[in-house]
């Protein structure tokens, strides 16, 4: 008996709904006003242990209801405060609302009493569970005792004496400078080691933790306004961290806009996490924190195991220890299974993490967990294409669950419901998953409590993955895959739009760093983009140098979800493409080219090559065109065309046996709304006939030249007319008079024969093509 009780008459009472609760009555008469509570906490020996306690008096008030420094007293949760295994409150007399709670392996205590009197009460806490006992030790990788603004100073011991009421084994605070010796704190125990380290604050890229961290390297970079270098991926490959130290990329969702740049939460976001995957620089992730918006957040942890990226999870609550509204560190933990010690050592405990032998909770334990005996962070070889496996699994709670979940790539392959009652949650399974690609097996549990020691009344506990690969092939959602090279290409943005590079070699290191990363992500997309069609410049048609080019084809289809297809143009004076001229990558199924960079009056060709994210390309249908690159005509030429009309008679019939393709011929303006110029390229002998062909091929109007011993056609009928040496004219008209349609139009010229006449048999009938706008 506590010396402070020894004058006074006691007496005790015992519970039978609650046989760990004895409650102690004092008969002598309360004082005015109030009565003295005074709690003991206990274990199952009688032990006094440390615990975290919530207390609302009989008028609903919180106790103590402001920042006790003694009490480390916060307002979260409706209060709470840390208690070494003795408290004395002055409260008003009526019913009490308590709740006592000692970490997830301690099951907690709830309890109403009705105080009229100075009371004393010794609450027994069970240890239900103990994981130090099978290897696994909860830690908290993101803890802060020294951050602004601050209500009351957290010292070493403070934290010391947190971390044993939360059973915490390790606590990482990260606060700078303050307390660093490069090694656990001095007033570390077995029982919570303390280790001082750094949160590294880049405030354009995200915030790491440096767990383990020997020698101060800073603190923080690329504050709002400044250049957007060095990266966190530069930060861990100058640390290059040893044994017993890693990076975490901490709160990577802080809910800010991608594209906002000033003060908190956008500085927090976690902007360079795709980056940090892809090249190896993440340790691992805090999928939970009371600074992600929400609190737990794997949405993009699950995009990068799809992408077959071996990320561990972990959990930094990112409490501050110090502020008054704040949630106790460890809220979330992760449980770390250490190998080769009996007690628990903060190097192997790091090691472990990287491991990815590792589950995080916020109430729920997951002992076990395995595919064909594989535990969480190993990787499974099958020889596929498919496999069946067992999943075995323990999952241990002192409050009710609900339902476990077997995730394959994210998405449920098994659902258990839980045999949840009053007293928690026990089961030992085995579930047979079958799979047809490679994949990554995870358990997650969860549950509802009403309770007020967790965090939050959704329970949750989620495993590390267990990598399984059938026939060698990797993870590959390839939906993921473009979710994150557009996110890079957002970042890309992000970075130059601050434009204040302290140097070009800063500046084309970040986008090489950039690059990099899209190259891991595009190497999982493998089907090269569907066929498409070129459809203008036609074959044979006439572009002017210098003059406005549209190259125009159809969209090509890929049919890999999150992949993009970009198109070049490539121009060559050789069919073999063996020196082209190369547009920029474009995105739309079209080009705008204001004057093709090649010389003039000659023959090029033309294609489109489509590309995808992973670099796979296809060749346009055709495979090359060819066109005509002629020189501006002297204005006067067009200016003044002259007055030798030909005449129009009777309209010649088109006969595809009788036709000679006459070489090149310059089409403007093309497109056109009516009257179409055709100039001869200089040298070309005179038409002997020239015939309009629609895209059916069939003849819509056909003259001969002027002079010709037969008419053009019929002398109402006006049609093309010739303008002078080489130079004609058509109206857009068929041989009806009619205006044609909209659409392309194939322009045949025929040249004499020795006799004079049309003769010979076409190879190819076709000549440039024009297209009519109406």
């Amino acid at each position: 008996m506590p010396k402070a009780l020894s004058s006074r008459l006691l007496v005790r009472v015992f519970t039978r709904t609650m046989p760990w609760v004895f409650l102690f009555l004092s008969i002598r008469p309360p004082p005015a006003g109030a009565v003295r509570v005074e709690v003991h906490v206990v274990d199952t020996l009688g032990v006094p242990i440390p615990a975290r306690m919530h207390v609302r008096d009989s008028m609903c008030n919180p106790y103590p209801g402001y920042p006790d420094s003694t009490l480390m007293s916060h307002g979260a949760l409706g209060s709470y405060f840390y208690m070494p295994g003795t408290v004395e409150m002055d409260l008003p007399a009526g019913v009490t609302d308590i709740t006592v709670g000692r970490g997830f392996e301690w099951r907690p205590i709830h309890l109403t009493p009705n105080i009229q009197s100075d009371t004393i009460l010794v609450v027994t806490l069970d240890h239900v569970f103990d994981m130090r006992s099978q290897g696994w030790y909860g830690g908290d990788s993101h803890v802060h005792t020294r951050h602004e603004p601050i209500d009351y100073p957290v010292g070493p011991e403070q934290i010391h004496l947190v971390a044993l009421c939360e059973d915490l084994a390790q606590v990482w605070c990260l606060d700078q400078h303050y307390e660093f010796t490069g090694s656990p704190h001095q007033v570390s125990t077995p029982e919570a080691n303390i280790y001082y380290s750094t949160e590294y604050r880049n405030q354009a890229y995200g915030h790491v933790g440096l767990l383990g961290l020997k020698e101060m390297i800073g603190v923080w970079c690329c504050g709002p306004g400044w250049a957007a270098y060095p990266m966190l991926c530069d930060l861990h490959e100058e640390w290059n961290p040893g044994w017993g130290e890693s990076m975490s990329l901490a709160h990577p969702q802080t809910g800010a806009d991608f594209f906002a740049d000033q003060g908190w939460p956008e500085c927090g976001l976690g902007r360079e996490l795709p980056v940090l995957a892809a090249l190896e620089h993440l340790d691992q992730l805090d999928i939970t924190a009371y600074t992600n918006e929400p609190d737990v957040y794997v949405d993009d942890w699950y995009r990068l195991l799809n992408c077959g990226l071996m990320v561990p999870p972990s959990a930094g609550t990112d409490a501050v220890t110090n502020q008054y509204w704040t949630k106790p560190a460890g809220g979330y933990r992760v449980y770390v299974k250490e190998e080769f010690e009996e007690q628990h050592d903060h190097d192997l405990w790091v090691e472990g993490l990287k491991a990815g032998h590792c589950f995080v909770t916020n109430y729920p334990l997951i002992p076990d967990f395995a595919v064909n005996s594989v535990e969480a962070g190993g990787i499974l070889d099958l020889p596929g294409p498919r496999a069946q496996l067992d999943v075995s699994f323990r999952i241990a709670s002192v409050l009710p669950l609900e339902y476990a979940r077997i995730l394959c790539n994210g998405v449920p392959a098994a659902c258990i419901t839980l045999p949840g009652i009053n007293e928690g949650t026990v089961l030992d399974t085995t579930v047979q998953v079958t799979l047809d690609e490679s994949s990554w097996l995870a358990l997650c549990v969860d549950g509802n409590s009403d309770l007020r020691h967790p965090v939050s009344s959704e329970l949750l506990a989620h495993t590390g993955a267990v990598y399984v690969r059938l026939g060698g092939e990797p993870i590959r959602v390839v939906g993921d895959a473009g979710y994150f090279l557009d996110w890079i290409d957002s970042l890309e943005i992000f970075v130059e739009l601050r434009n204040n590079w302290g140097s070009e070699e800063e500046h084309q290191h970040v986008l090489q760093m950039l690059d990099d990363a899209r190259g891991v992500f595009g190497a999982l997309f493998l089907i090269p983009p569907g066929s498409f069609e070129l459809l203008t410049p036609l074959d044979g048609d006439s572009l002017q140098a210098g003059g406005t080019v549209f190259f125009d084809w159809t969209d090509a289809q890929d049919p890999e979800q999150g992949d993009r297809v970009s198109y070049r143009v490539h121009v060559s004076a050789d069919s073999l493409f063996r020196d082209p001229w190369i547009s920029p990558p474009g995105f739309a199924s079209h080009l705008r080219v204001e004057g093709i960079p090649l010389p003039p009056d000659q023959t090029y060709w033309w294609r489109v090559v489509a590309e995808d994210r992973g670099g796979n390309t296809t060749v346009s249908t055709p495979d090359k065109r060819l066109f005509y690159l002629v020189s501006q005509t002297p204005a006067s030429v067009w200016e003044n065309p002259g007055e030798d009309e030909a005449s129009a008679e009777d309209e010649i019939p088109c006969d595809e046996n009788e036709i000679q393709w006459a070489g090149q011929i310059l089409l403007r303006p093309n497109p056109s709304t009516g009257r179409v110029w055709l100039h001869m390229a200089p040298g070309s002998m005179e038409p002997f006939r020239i015939e309009i062909v629609d895209a059916g091929g069939r003849c819509i109007f056909g003259v001969g030249p002027s002079g010709s011993p037969k008419p053009f056609g019929r002398k109402d009928v006006p049609g093309i007319t010739r303008q002078g040496s080489g130079l004609y004219v058509w109206n857009g008209h068929d041989h009806t008079g009619r205006p044609v349609p909209s659409g392309c139009y194939w322009v045949r010229v025929l040249t004499a024969d020795r006799t004079g006449k049309g003769g010979g048999q076409a190879r190819d009938p076709r000549g440039p093509r024009v297209l009519i706008l109406r």
